[in-house]
């Protein structure tokens, strides 16, 4: 969990950085660099959302792991299958349907 809240912070902190320096470039420079933090303010985001998405990834994979460890350590049978049969006639006379019998 820290892993995540660590590079949360660090996407924030990016992300903002590269948003304001994209506003003073274009505040500052002339009108034909209006787009010159353009592509790498997409990248950023991109590779730090895709970073925080895989941690997420890497997490749930981890917990599956204990959950699944953590049922094999149980008392054994954690469910059983139920196996239906046809009703004899003693269950037939007790339903009242004559037509199964």
């Amino acid at each position: 969990m820290t892993t995540l809240c660590r590079d949360g912070v660090i996407y924030m902190l990016c992300i903002t950085l590269v948003s304001m320096t994209n506003c003073i470039s274009i505040a500052l420079l002339p009108p034909s660099y209006t787009a010159l933090l353009a592509g790498p303010q997409l990248v950023t985001h991109s590779v730090l959302a895709s970073r925080i998405l895989f941690n997420l990834r890497a997490m749930s994979d981890l917990q599956d792991v204990v959950t699944d460890g953590l049922a094999s350590l149980g008392s054994g049978v954690v469910s059983q299958p139920i196996a239906f049969g046809t009703p004899t006639c003693v269950e037939c006379v007790e339903g009242w349907d004559f037509a199964r019998c």
